[in-house]
């Protein structure tokens, strides 16, 4: 086959060969497609030419046919990527002659007027501005002249509402060009292609998917870092675990040897990370991810392409193709969760089809270190997750209504829904659905219709921009650590609705947490032991496991019980270090026999072991914790990881709940789990979650709004049987639930005996997965004791002279004199109250003067009365007691009163009145 660049125009084809040479494999196949017409989906690895693949012939058609502008579109899913590939197309304009912009969220007011006036033979832009562009009076005109539509990176929109919108737009952009316009969509990793295919180019759309048939050579081991003497010594310099010190150390010496990018799946994880990697000297790190600022992350990418980072640790705001220079290694902070997370990080490095891209796993002992296995084992066997796009999310097509009778007046409401139905989550939309819809847009005055035509308000114009983003926005609550008065962490809007009522726990991290309290963004907690509270609490909203990978753990178990857990058999069978291999090893022996379902208990906890993945197994878990919640007239938990699900038996014996549990197994019909989870749903925090950002979405709340959960069970009681309603549960059950996979479970698990073991060795490490991610070592109830005592003495308290009034000092606890007295008159009659209150000492003169006093005056002497009496016969020891939150001096009175106390005595009590004031605090302004 001949060079395929010489079909190019002369100038582009002079600029190709200087600077490839050769075209790589998928671009021999896929330019002169392009030069055709072709709508395409392109699939390469990344490195392998594959933007180019598109790119340059589109450049050739715009030469040869001197297209008027805007005559390409380049969609890609990140502004910071739309950056990236503007420096990348300009290269190739400034030498072609022709213009380049990017438009997106950021884009100021005088830029969007310049590419009105003078449009760019190419503009680059998010799935967003798609929307918003096509209202635009000049833009529109602008967009009839589009000839190639690019999408870079599809894998991130097919399977959420972004890429439901983008695709409904693209119908949009093909009805008002009213001629063809060639679609190119580019991905490295897509796991069930024709799926992808379709839901880009609908059903009016010819298309061809090319792949390229050459495969990446990947290099990705996973390891568990082991143990020494020098990382207890770390550990305790950077106050984390022997563990996690391990991982620290082996990451720091691998980003010294090459530049790497180090992945974590949470943006907290990301910045403990970073903040522990940064105490380590030499290790000159940044952090990267998409809640930091855009110049932060610039810098980030600057200073690393420049040798001045020898790493980045960042989230899913570096998977995609951003040019941050050579990469030498992946190293990812514990399991990627998924195959396709994997290889689009992995290929990162070694950014070229004539390197090798090199990968490793720092994984944890337990279900981290087999989980990391499978997927890796997965990959390397070719295995991708399959796509699931969402199928008619009512919220979205609202808007693209909306976005229809703002743009055509007067619009035939048939006209509207043949457009929509184009598009591949719309195919099977029935069009009395569509009616229903447009009745409930009628009522909320968004449009006006005759039974035929459809009109746009106002009301609903306002509506459609509001509503552009189908990304929900999040408030962030700071999590405070009652005893120490000290900041943990961040939690999301969505965790607190879903998990954060008093009393519940959860895993911050690393370590189990009890709210005490929920405050206008703030969530008062406490450190707790109990086992319960190791229990992942959010294993849902991280990153889903497939049943795929949950089943190939359970088959990789198979194999090391068969094999009794030889090391030697370990790593001729997988790719996995020597410690990584003992590690497994330990964690096998003695295991014989590996059972895909059986029942194990501890304490009141039952635990179904389930290798099905996080949907499958979360189906299962609220479905029978439903049943069983009503067999025994009290609430039941259960929490589902990928491997087991976890029930709370409360007080009813083990025994007893294994026999109900196994009475609704073998009685359930698959109809059954669609039917309980829809009556039960709405009444969990997740329903209510959900609904109010669909709620955002249609207009009936405002985003800014912040509402108790009180309100939002009423609004959900309002909108109950309306499109809102529909919406939030076809989205949960959509995106957290499996029910025909759950019921397939279901009937395999009808042969289960009631058989219940004590808890088994892989269970009880499982369980513990989340503490091993940067655990800080566990407190015991001494050392929390000892954190009160430390605030406290350095608590400030005013004291303020009761005899002459004349002395007054605001001094830290620790500073007191065992005795205090005043300087002046040597009185021991000294009122103890809070730093802050500025007005003690003038009620304390105007009572000596015998002034009268007003009732708050009243109030406060009182109260001064009362700390100078304990402090004449305590001393030093009435501050200290009265240092703590919410103890006043009625309440300092009744501890320093109980006989005999130890100081741990003393300590337990004061916390326990310091819990008992964050707990109720919020009631007694009511």
């Amino acid at each position: 086959m001949g060079n395929v660049f010489e079909n190019l125009d002369k100038m582009v084809y002079e600029l190709a060969a200087k600077r490839f040479g050769e075209p790589t494999s998928i671009q021999r196949d896929v330019i002169p497609k392009v030069l055709d017409g072709k709508n395409l989906l392109v699939i390469a690895p990344t490195g392998f030419g594959k933007t180019e693949s598109a790119l340059l012939p589109a450049f050739s058609l715009q030469l040869e046919n001197k297209y008027k502008p805007i005559s390409i579109l380049y969609i890609t899913p990140l502004k910071a990527l739309n950056r990236d590939m503007l420096s990348r197309i300009l290269w190739w304009c400034e030498r072609l002659e022709l213009d380049a912009a990017v438009r997106h969220g950021d884009t100021t007011q005088s830029e969007r007027k310049l590419q009105s006036e003078f449009p760019p033979h190419i503009l680059i832009t998010t799935p967003e501005q798609i929307q918003a562009m096509l209202l635009g009076k000049k833009l529109r005109e602008l967009l009839k002249n589009l000839r190639i539509i690019i999408i870079d990176e599809v894998h991130e929109l097919v399977n959420n509402k972004r890429g439901v919108q983008l695709a409904v737009g693209l119908e949009r952009l093909k009805y008002l060009i009213a001629r063809p316009v060639q679609l190119i969509a580019l991905s490295a990793t897509v796991g069930s292609p024709e799926i992808t295919a379709k839901f880009i180019f609908g059903s009016t759309s010819e298309y061809e998917i090319v792949e390229c048939t050459e495969k990446k050579d990947f290099d990705i081991v996973v390891d568990v870092p082991k143990e020494t003497a020098e990382d207890l010594v770390l550990g305790e310099k950077l106050f984390v675990s022997q563990s996690a010190a391990a991982k620290l150390r082996r990451i720091k010496e691998l980003v010294t040897e090459k530049k790497s990018i180090v992945f974590t799946n949470t943006r907290e994880t990301a910045e403990v990370l970073g903040s522990r990697m940064r105490t380590l000297n030499d290790s000159l790190v940044a952090v990267h991810h998409s809640s930091l600022s855009k110049d932060v992350r610039i810098s980030a990418e600057t200073s690393f392409k420049s040798g001045k980072l020898n790493a980045i640790i960042a989230t899913s705001s570096l998977e995609l193709g951003i040019d941050i220079g050579d990469v030498e290694q992946i190293i990812h902070y514990g399991s990627p969760r998924q195959v396709i997370k994997l290889l689009q990080r992995t290929g990162r490095s070694g950014h070229s089809k004539t390197k090798t891209s090199h990968g490793i796993i720092i994984s944890s002992e337990g279900d981290d270190l087999l989980e990391s296995l499978s997927i890796v084992d997965l990959a390397y066997k070719g295995f991708l997750e399959r796509s699931a796009p969402h199928s008619a999310p009512l919220d979205v097509l609202c808007n693209q209504i909306l976005g229809l009778a703002c743009e055509y007046p007067d619009i035939e409401k048939k006209k509207v829904y043949e457009i929509i139905k184009r598009s591949y989550s719309y195919k099977d939309l029935e069009f009395s659905d569509f009616e229903s819809l447009l009745s409930f847009m009628a009522q909320l005055n968004y449009i006006y219709t005759d039974g035929e035509r459809i009109r746009k308000s106002r009301k609903g114009l306002v509506q459609y921009y509001s509503a552009i983003s189908t990304i929900p926005e999040l408030k962030t609550f700071k999590v405070i650590d009652v005893v120490t008065n000290s900041f943990v962490g961040n939690l999301d809007e969505e965790f607190v609705m879903a998990h954060c009522e008093p009393g519940a726990t959860f895993v911050l991290k690393g370590q189990p947490w009890k709210v005490v309290s929920v405050e206008e963004e703030k969530i008062f907690v406490e450190y707790v032991e109990s086992i319960e509270s190791q229990i992942p609490a959010w294993e849902g909203e991280l990153i889903p496991v497939s049943e795929k990978v949950a089943q190939n753990v359970y088959n990789i178990c198979q194999f090391i019980a068969k094999n009794h857990a030889k090391k030697e058999a370990i790593l001729e069978q997988f790719r996995l270090t020597e410690h990584a291999a003992e590690t497994l090893c330990n964690m096998m022996k003695d295991i014989s026999n590996i059972v895909e379902h059986k029942i194990e208990a501890f304490q009141n906890y039952v635990v179904l072991t389930s290798p099905h993945g996080n949907k499958i197994n979360d189906t299962l878990g609220r479905y029978f914790s439903i049943l069983l919640a009503a067999e025994f007239g009290r609430p039941i938990t259960s929490r589902a990881d990928p491997y087991r699900i976890i029930f709370s038996a409360g007080d009813v014996s083990v025994q007893k709940f294994v026999e109900r549990l196994l009475f609704y197994v073998k009685n359930s019909k698959e109809a059954d789990l669609g039917r309980t989870l829809q009556i039960a749903l709405p009444r969990t925090n997740m329903f209510k979650m959900r609904f109010y950002h669909n709620a955002c979405r249609f207009g009936i709340i405002k985003k800014e709004s912040s509402l108790s959960r009180a309100m939002l069970e009423k609004l959900i009681s309002i909108y109950d049987s309306t499109p809102v309603y529909f919406e939030t549960m076809r989205e949960i059950l959509h995106e957290k639930f499996d029910v025909r996979g759950a019921y397939q479970v279901i009937e395999e698990l009808k042969d289960l005996k009631i058989e219940v073991s004590k808890l088994s060795k892989l269970t009880s490490l499982g369980m513990r997965r989340e503490l091993n991610e940067l655990a800080l070592p566990e407190r015991a109830n001494a050392q929390i004791l000892e954190m009160l005592k430390a605030r406290l003495n350095k608590t400030k308290l005013r004291m303020v002279c009761m005899n002459c009034g004349k002395w007054a000092v605001t001094s830290r606890v620790e500073d007191i004199e065992k005795e205090p007295r005043c300087p002046l008159c040597y009185s021991k009659l000294i009122a103890l109250t809070y730093a802050h209150d500025d007005s003690a000492q003038s009620t304390i003169k105007k009572w000596l003067a015998g002034k009268e006093l007003n009732e708050a005056e009243r109030v406060a002497l009182e109260r001064y009365k009362i700390s100078s009496d304990m402090t004449i016969v305590y001393g030093k020891l009435a501050a200290f007691v009265m240092a703590a939150r919410g103890v006043g001096p009625t309440t300092m009175r009744r501890i320093l009163q109980k006989p005999n106390l130890t100081e741990e005595e003393l300590l337990q009590n004061i916390l326990a009145e310091e819990r008992n004031f964050v707990k109720n605090r919020r009631f007694w302004s009511e």
